[in-house]
């Protein structure tokens, strides 16, 4: 039996979801401000890298994933994507080798998270990271913003972990 013989044969089941499908209705306006926002950070450092965050469509993301926030809580959502999507391409998943820099650029994301502040000479990312969690902790109680920072230590010390022993 040849190839296309056999995927001919792979009977894909069908999904239904039992709710309808929503989209924050100020997805678009949280794009642009989000795309700003990440060039004013340094997240975004050429025409082409921006071209490349517009397509992607982060914004879209959070407004499907949280189709009735307020559009300011929806905005620290998009814009934490952001981050988080061009944080992780650089400091996990194109990593071949573990460096001086790759532990390094981790710990100034956990840093941030237990001293509110940057490191003198930031890495890539801190400062876009350190405005993202000073507006998440205005919004959330000290409880839920705990129960996310844990969530993200654990990423940046699993990647850690990644990187030091492949």
């Amino acid at each position: 039996m040849d190839d296309a013989t056999e995927f001919a044969a792979i009977e894909v089941p069908g999904f239904q979801f039992p709710w309808p499908g929503a989209c924050h209705p100020e997805a678009a306006a949280v794009e642009q401000t989000m795309i700003g926002w990440g060039q004013d950070n340094g997240l975004i450092p050429t025409a082409d890298y921006r071209d490349r965050v517009a397509r992607t469509r982060y914004s879209y993301l959070a407004a499907r994933c949280y189709p009735r926030a307020d559009t300011a809580l929806l905005q620290i959502i998009a814009d934490y994507f952001l981050w988080f999507f061009l944080a992780d391409d650089l400091f996990v998943d194109r990593v071949d080798t573990d460096t001086p820099d790759t532990l390094a650029n981790l710990t100034a994301m956990i840093d941030v998270l237990d001293h509110d502040r940057t490191r003198a000479c930031p890495v890539y990312g801190e400062t876009a990271w350190l405005d993202v969690c000073r507006r998440l902790r205005a919004r959330l109680s000290p409880e839920h913003f705990d129960r996310f920072a844990t969530g993200m230590r654990l990423w940046a010390s699993t990647a850690g972990l990644q990187a030091a022993h492949p």
